[in-house]
Parts: C-alpha cells; sequence; structure tokens
C-alpha cells in the first residue's frame, strides 16, 4: 500500500488534508483528514505537524480495515489522537 498526501484546504476553523492510497494491484481511494484549527492553539500540536498526525490517523484506520469494514473516507482529528501523536512524536514531554 501507497499512501501520499495530494493537498490541504484551509477553512475558517478547519484544516483538512486530502491523501490518496494505492492498495495493490493498483486500486486508488481518496481519503481526507480534518483538523481543528483550535488544536493547534489550545495544545502543543503545531502547525507543521498537521500533515503527520492526520498521515497517523489515516494509517491507523487503514490497518484497522477488514474486507468486511473498511475504513471511513473522511476522519477527524480528535483529542485522543492528539495526545496519542504528542506522546510519539514527543516521547519526554508531559504537558
Amino acid at each position: 500500500m501507497s499512501m501520499e498526501c495530494v493537498g490541504f484546504s484551509v477553512a475558517v476553523t478547519s484544516c483538512t488534508y486530502a491523501f490518496r492510497v494505492i492498495d495493490p494491484p493498483d486500486e486508488i481511494r481518496q481519503f481526507t483528514v480534518k483538523v481543528q484549527l483550535e488544536a493547534f492553539r489550545s495544545t502543543r500540536l503545531k502547525l507543521h505537524n498537521g500533515p503527520g498526525i492526520c498521515f497517523a490517523r489515516l494509517k491507523r484506520e487503514l490497518d484497522g480495515e477488514t474486507p468486511e469494514l473498511r475504513a471511513a473516507t473522511r476522519l477527524d482529528i480528535g483529542e485522543q489522537d492528539i495526545q496519542e501523536y504528542l506522546e510519539r512524536r514527543y516521547p519526554g514531554k508531559r504537558s
């Protein structure tokens, strides 16, 4: 499987990242992952972490897929996603 960020858009309250996922044998799927801009103001999450946290969220969804239950094509970043990402990205720091 190949994943790539193919763009993003910024709205008044959120930033949405677009991803293309290529599954063998060439199935191409499109996904979006949205993060609220408030998350960048109220946590240690920085703007440059946006693509990384969205990529991690999408990868987690895809890793949990089964033939019967496919990943949603539109995902949102929540509090737990932020906490887990920051703990993995900055393991020694506490808030």
